[in-house]
């Protein structure tokens, strides 16, 4: 039987941690604060880390009619600078919706923008924005996967040596 030496199996569980969180971690729902007293004409938004398609919830308290957008971080940046929409690209857009349930793709791993505005001529109370991120993370899936593999090497060339 191999004996492990303290880095490898501190690689090895480490790599197993890591493997874990990968599948663990993204299943938790992140939620941002309620956006509130938002008046017709405005946007208000968050930026998002995305990695790959994300699912998006955005509801208002009152059922009110709004309209949500999907920009690149650029983008949505300079939408709120100018207050309007009119100089940039969104990459998604549902629009006059009393609540927003969708699975919006990206077009590669990065900063992202999520921005609301009201579609009707009110003020909004409270609008909520959550999403849920895909399952497993592939970044930390890889690097977990990479640790192990190095732990595992690191065993099979020390037996080697020691013959």
């Amino acid at each position: 039987m191999v004996t492990l030496t303290r880095f490898p199996k501190f690689l090895a569980v480490f790599g197993a941690i890591t493997l874990l969180l990968s599948i663990i971690s993204p299943i938790i729902t992140v939620s941002y604060r309620p956006i509130s007293y938002l008046e017709y004409g405005t946007y208000e938004g968050v930026l998002v880390n995305c990695y790959d398609a994300i699912d998006v919830r955005i509801k208002a308290r009152n059922d009110n009619v709004i309209s949500a957008y999907f920009l690149n971080s650029t983008n949505g940046l300079r939408a709120i600078e100018e207050g309007s929409l009119v100089n940039v690209s969104t990459l998604h857009q549902s629009l006059n919706r009393t609540l927003v349930f969708e699975r919006w793709a990206i077009p590669h791993p990065g900063w992202y923008a999520i921005l609301v505005t009201p579609s009707n001529n009110e003020t909004i109370q409270s609008i909520s924005i959550e999403f849920v991120q895909q399952i497993p993370n592939p970044r930390v899936l890889l690097a977990g996967g990479i640790l192990i593999i190095v732990s595992v090497l690191w065993v099979f060339w020390g037996k080697r040596n020691a013959k």
